[in-house]
């Protein structure tokens, strides 16, 4: 094999592919990263066979072949190349020889027969996203989500495509949920389910380039993937039924308040720091004041440290309720929230509150309150 491409865009495919090599792995061969030359085109792969990653490097191919080199070692040598024309030509014995301006090394391979095959599947039924809307998307629901080995279930996110041309994700921990709505810029009319695992669109997230447009998905049987211009990641989906969460969603409530988000942010975080370990406890009390108005009060009381309490005033239609949440929840769901202003719903000191952006009705946070 002989290649020839920059030491930017060999770079750039290195991080986007090591990032999974040899992750959680007991098999050594999946801590290399493979590069083959085909057809004129060069491609890195990796795989820690849960999740496999293909980026297309631009570059000239002189003749094809293909080598498996150690992800972290390759990676740290090409970053500190100088940014001029990298030249590899690898032997019959896996050797790689590099030669990139004064710098020349040799590096010992991997025959690639070795390196497992990275599934592909059928590319129909497309559906396609903006890069930036699926990337908020992810950002905006993966906090909520916690690895549970005994409900493999809730250790991925939800994603429903719909015949509405949109693409909705969802994900919970059984104490909060966070749930997204995005367009679809093209569908193959019809609707899908899945689940789709957490660290599959941790590396979704991470790898998404800026530059192109839109990403392109196909699901099919237990297998996701999505393909941009250079890159391509399947991954395995997660067996099972997804809870359906709509039914814990209040249609109703008792009390519903505008709060100003930042002035809400800053009540909230003030008053954690009386609030007890463990619970990280805060309460807020909402009453009455007037048609159409009333007030917040948001306190929190740590016998070892004291008390805090902060009035803020907010719209309000409803009576008057309190709910004890907690604060590094509540504070994780306003981070993410679009505008200056919130509507914050709830019913009763049990019931799921939810808090949705005036601004950006797409987006809804919900957490349950901390049972007294």
């Amino acid at each position: 094999m002989k290649i020839s491409c920059t030491q930017e865009n060999l770079y750039r495919g290195l991080q986007v592919t090591s990032h999974i090599a040899g992750k959680e792995s007991g098999l050594p061969i999946l801590t290399n990263v493979l590069l083959k030359a085909e057809g004129g085109l060069i491609t890195l792969c990796s795989t820690n066979l849960e999740i496999g990653i293909q980026c297309r490097v631009r570059g000239k191919a002189e003749h094809d072949g293909s080598v498996a080199l150690d992800a972290r070692i390759t990676s740290e040598y090409v970053s500190l190349l100088p940014k001029d024309r990298i030249d590899i030509e690898v032997s019959a014995e896996s050797v790689a020889s590099v030669q990139c301006g004064t710098f020349s090394t040799k590096m010992k391979g991997v025959v690639a027969d070795d390196f497992p095959i990275i599934p592909t599947i059928e590319k129909k039924e497309q559906t396609v996203v903006k890069i930036a809307d699926i990337k908020r998307a992810i950002q905006n629901v993966l906090f909520a989500v916690k690895y549970d080995e005994s409900r493999p279930e809730l250790s991925g996110v939800y994603m429903a495509i719909q015949e509405a041309n949109t693409l909705v994700l969802a994900g919970t921990d059984a104490y909060r949920l966070a749930e997204l709505t995005v367009p679809v810029t093209k569908n193959f009319a019809g609707t899908k389910e899945v689940i789709v695992p957490l660290r599959t669109l941790q590396e979704l997230a991470r790898i998404l380039p800026d530059v192109s447009e839109t990403v392109e998905i196909y699901i099919h049987d237990n297998q996701i993937l999505f393909c941009t211009d250079e890159i391509d990641l399947i991954s395995k989906t997660i067996a099972g039924q997804y809870p359906d969460y709509k039914q814990i969603i209040p249609q109703n409530h008792n009390t519903k308040a505008v709060i100003d988000i930042q002035e809400l942010t800053k009540a909230v975080k003030s008053s954690s720091i009386f609030s007890r370990a463990g619970l990280n406890d805060v309460t807020l009390q909402f009453a009455s004041v007037s048609e159409g108005k009333g007030s917040l009060t948001i306190s929190a009381s740590n016998t070892t440290v004291g008390e805090h309490t902060v009035v803020i005033p907010v719209k309000m239609e409803g009576g008057e309720n309190s709910v004890v949440l907690n604060h590094r929840y509540l504070l994780d769901g306003l981070s993410r929230m679009q505008g200056d202003q919130i509507s914050f719903a709830a019913i009763d000191s049990n019931s799921p509150c939810v808090i949705k952006s005036l601004e950006d009705e797409s987006y809804l946070y919900l957490v349950m309150p901390i049972r007294q």
